[in-house]
């Protein structure tokens, strides 16, 4: 196992629980690039949420998306947004009326797909109601869909993207 201390040493001195991150949450990789070119305090929006919104609500206003009520308990500073999901993505009237209204960061990590049914993908649906000048983050993208979806976004946006690779799981960055 790496020692993620000596990669991150800047990490070490934040506050940061490293066991929070990666696997199926945020990877460390992803978290150090939100710490490091996201203001802190300002709000982000996490569409799918987990352990790494506990590390993420340490130093940002936090709006998690999320249709699972147990993940909804684990960051006490986190604003939560608990909807059921409609038609493969979140209630859309439930979420545009509790997102704040700006913004400095999307994350799109959810809702996990259901079996064949691509059910991330279904935010394209609603990018009109999202503010797209921020930088979106698509996780994820070490798997092919994932990587497609994030070219493809990228390409409808109109937004220049770049790939950074983690030692568990890859995230494209989009601007």
């Amino acid at each position: 196992m790496k020692d993620l201390n000596k990669i991150y040493p800047q990490l070490r001195n934040l506050d940061t629980n490293l066991n929070n991150l990666d696997g199926w949450s945020l990877s460390i990789e992803c978290f150090h690039w939100i710490y490091n070119n996201i203001e802190k305090g300002s709000n982000i929006i996490e569409i799918g949420s987990g352990h790494g919104t506990m590390e993420l609500s340490k130093h940002f206003n936090t709006y998690s998306l999320e249709h699972q009520e147990r993940f909804t308990k684990l960051a006490r500073k986190a604003n939560y947004i608990l909807t059921e999901l409609v038609d493969g993505w979140y209630e859309p009237e439930i979420v545009f009326n509790s997102l704040p209204e700006e913004y400095s960061l999307i994350i799109v990590d959810g809702p996990p797909n259901l079996g064949q049914e691509k059910t991330r993908n279904n935010i394209k649906k609603y990018w009109d109601r999202f503010d797209t000048s921020v930088p979106i983050i698509m996780d994820d993208t070490h798997r092919k869909d994932e990587y497609d979806f994030a070219i493809e976004t990228a390409e409808e946006l109109n937004k220049e993207w770049t790939q950074y690779e983690g030692w568990q799981k890859n995230f494209i960055v989009l601007t």
